[in-house]
């Protein structure tokens, strides 16, 4: 079946489908805008596949007990789907999935954006229960569940490869940011937004912030390819599929400084991009920028690593002053950084710096001993004048006086 399209609505038993019940041939290059409800084996496009289903989609909403999915409900042994993606919510009890529910077989290049709602096991983004392969895939929806709850898959005992989840994923026991419960499946290079999910565990798979889940770096480095699988608008969105087609945007830059705004501390200055510790003092300037490029009064940071200080007008190591509403105890640094009491003196150290007294230099020195010399040339001297002085009016030298005086009178 090829080249086909249904629209409306289906309501059924078992293996009921938007467009196909149940599939043991090839169905490529169709599409169901249908709400499907039914038991068991229910899927927006096929019920249960056991062939290959190919370049196809569906839009509508699913609701069924067991084996419930977007596209596919049941994806039998020797099924195989590529190349789909499923966009309606999908509703069920056990074994649900945003793309398909349950999975023996193999699912590549595929994506689903549905929410995920159920109250009971197996519950994921793209697959309620993983028996066999899921590579190059990821899932955006929010799931719900309550046992064995995943972004990606609800529970997992195949293969997972290159493949990320981003929704919000709540449930009751055994819920993972990317898997929820993991029963001898092997996990290669995928991932989950940690802050997103609200998921800081998996069963499987490595947790990422959002920004670095739109950062190709993190894929690239873990070798997946974007050469003919992959693209992503870097800084704009998480990647996506290329057979998919989206347009190429590129990431704001008010400033045109090259570094996009959601990576840029300083989005509206070109001088600068970068501050490690976020205290609004740039780590270094833009290449063939400087301080008098910076439109907002900038100054580099002399801490880059230390929230408390940025300011070294000396460049002795030793900050000026606390940033606003910073102290000592703030001080990231091993020791804590003290402030500098000769902040135009690079040859003076803090006070604190080495545990001694306050330092001074050697011109300081001079001249402290001078004045402690006059000083004390100064009290020598009135110490002398006031001996003097005393030795004059002692009684028995103002007796020798009279004497001399009498004498004196007696010659005449």
């Amino acid at each position: 079946m090829e080249n086909c399209y249904a629209r409306g609505n289906v309501i059924g038993e078992e293996n009921v489908g938007g467009i196909v019940g149940d599939n043991g041939f090839i169905v490529q290059n169709c599409s169901a805008t249908v709400k499907v409800s039914g038991n068991l084996s229910v899927g927006g496009l096929v019920g249960w596949n056991r062939d290959l289903v190919r370049n196809c989609y569906a839009a509508g909403n699913v609701t069924g007990d067991e084996s419930t999915g977007g596209l596919v409900g049941l994806n039998d042994d020797y099924g195989m789907i590529n190349i789909c993606n499923a966009t309606g919510n999908v509703t069920g009890g056990l074994y649900v999935g945003g793309f398909v529910g349950n999975n023996r077989g193999i699912v590549g290049n595929c994506y689903a954006t549905g929410y995920v709602t159920s109250d009971g096991d197996d519950i994921g983004g793209l697959v309620g229960l993983n028996r066999k392969m899921v590579r190059n895939c990821y899932a955006t929806g929010n799931v719900i569940g309550g046992e064995d709850v995943g972004g990606l898959v609800g529970r997992g005992s195949g293969t997972i490869k290159n493949c990320y989840s981003t929704g919000n994923v709540t449930g009751d026991v055994n819920v993972g940011g990317l898997v929820g419960s993991n029963s001898g499946g092997i996990e290669e290079y995928s991932f989950w937004d940690t802050e997103i999910s609200g998921q800081l565990n998996s069963s499987k798979g490595k947790g990422k912030a959002t920004l670095e889940m739109m950062t190709k770096s993190t894929f690239t480095e873990a070798g997946w390819d974007f050469d003919t699988i992959w693209a992503i608008n870097e800084y704009v969105d998480y990647p996506h599929l290329q057979w998919e087609q989206r347009p190429n945007i590129e990431a704001d830059d008010s400033d045109n400084d090259s570094i996009p705004d959601i990576i840029d501390d300083f989005p509206n200055n070109p001088a600068a991009s970068f501050d490690t510790d976020r205290d609004g003092s740039p780590d270094r300037w833009n290449p063939g920028m400087n301080e008098t490029n910076s439109t907002t009064g900038l100054h580099l940071d002399a801490f880059p690593l230390d929230p408390a200080a940025s300011l070294d007008t000396d460049g002795d190591g030793i900050p000026d002053k606390w940033n606003p509403g910073m102290n000592h105890s703030d001080s990231t640094s091993n020791p804590p950084l003290e402030l500098d009491i000769y902040p135009n003196d690079p040859n003076n150290k803090s006070p604190d710096d080495d545990n001694t007294e306050n330092p001074t230099d050697s011109s300081s020195k001079t001249w402290i001993w001078i004045l402690l010399g006059i000083v004390a040339v100064i009290l020598i001297a009135l110490f002398i004048a006031l001996s003097v002085r005393s030795k004059r009016k002692s009684p028995e030298n103002e007796v020798k006086d009279d004497l001399g005086r009498v004498e004196r009178s007696d010659d005449k």
